[in-house]
Parts: C-alpha cells; structure tokens; sequence
C-alpha cells in the first residue's frame, strides 16, 4: 500500500494500523474431535495459492513422521466457476488422501473461525504475498503460537511475537512447528509475547490514529 501511494506520487502519506479483538472464548468443538492428538495446527486463509495451502500441508505432513499431529485449513467455500480458481480443489484432493490429519473447513461463518482458534495449539500462516491479515492478530490475541512466513508485511506485523521463516521453506516451517510443540518454555514465551504484539492493534489505537488523521487533514485545509 505504501508502494502504491509513492507510485501515485503522494505527497502526504500516513499509516493507520488495523485492529483485531480476540475471538470468543468458549469449549472448542474442533479440539474435541482432535482431542487425542498431539497437536492441532490451523490456519486461517483463502483459497488462493499464494497462501500457501500446499506447504502447509507438506509442513504438517512432515511434522506428522514423529507426532500425530492434523492440520485444518479453514478458508470461505469457493462455488460456481470460482470453485476452479485458486487451489481449493488440490486442498480437497488433499484431504481426501489424508484420511482425516488434514481437514478443510468453510469458513464463511465467522463462528467457524472462532472455534478453529479457540481449538488451535498452533496457528501457521504460509502466505506468500501479504499485507495486514486481521487473523494473525487474533490468533495472537487469542494466546494461540503463531508460526509465519516472511511474506510481505508478516514480519512487521507480528514483530517478535512469531517465529517467522522463509517463504516456502516447507522444512523450515515443520521445524518451527516442532520446536513449538516440543518446547513448553519457548510455546509460553510466543503467547506472551504475542498477545503484547496483538495489543498494539487494538481498536483505541486505531480510533486514536484515524482521529489524529482527521484532525491533521483539517488543519491542512485551514
């Protein structure tokens, strides 16, 4: 975006970040079907390739040779021709090979999303090309590891409250996971540190900038 307006040859430029509250806390539904397994790892993203829906299933088909772990994509239902756009028929190509370690969920209720993060041990962002996703903001809010790519504007936006990793490093990102996973202290390090990134966004910043941003465009006028 920033790009975009230097491209434009804006002359006055301010950024106003977004903002994201916590999901609802209640009894996870999803984790109750996963509850025998050693992790649950989720994301939360459209069906288009360039999030990464097939490294994160490499990602957690690796991670799955020492632990049983599923992984659970939850992206909007693509229908009519949109349906063979983007990648979600090779995601339920997948799912139907993975017998049940690998689930696709419609994500058009925002509910769905919810529960999948309440549920989550793990929440794996594998976009490639990314602005400011709202969902690693909650997910981070919501005490869930967050585990990201370096795609785009990922690293500023989570800070070090992720472990961030190359752009498709199918191996780099299992790694991540494990380490997550097997590491209680460095698990409650990212919760920590991730709820304090995620508190920056809150909505008071972002009324507090945009009524900032108002009030400068008013005073340029006179």
């Amino acid at each position: 975006d920033w790009a975009f307006a230097e491209e434009a040859h804006g002359t006055r430029r301010w950024v106003v970040p977004n903002a994201a509250d916590a999901p609802s806390t209640h009894s996870s539904e999803l984790r109750a079907e996963h509850a025998d397994r050693e992790g649950l790892v989720v994301t939360v993203s459209s069906h288009v390739r360039t999030k990464g829906h097939a490294e994160f299933f490499a990602a957690v088909r690796a991670l799955r040779r020492d632990r049983d772990v599923a992984g659970v994509v939850v992206a909007p239902t693509r229908r009519g021709a949109e349906h063979v756009r983007g990648c979600q028929i090779a995601c339920q190509a997948r799912s139907r090979v993975a017998r049940g370690w690998f689930r696709l969920l419609d994500g058009t209720d925002p509910a769905t999303v919810s529960d999948a993060l309440e549920g989550a041990d793990l929440f794996l962002f594998t976009s490639s090309v990314e602005c400011a996703p709202l969902v690693i903001l909650e997910a981070m809010a919501a005490g869930v590891p967050v585990v990201t790519t370096a795609g785009g504007a990922l690293p500023e936006i989570v800070g070090d409250g992720a472990i961030v990793v190359p752009v498709r490093d199918t191996a780099a990102l299992a790694d991540a996971l494990d380490q997550v996973l097997s590491d209680e202290a460095v698990r409650a390090a990212l919760v920590q540190r991730g709820r304090a990134q995620a508190a920056r966004y809150s909505w008071d910043a972002c009324a507090a900038a945009m009524s900032d941003l108002y009030a400068r465009a008013a005073a340029s006028r006179g």
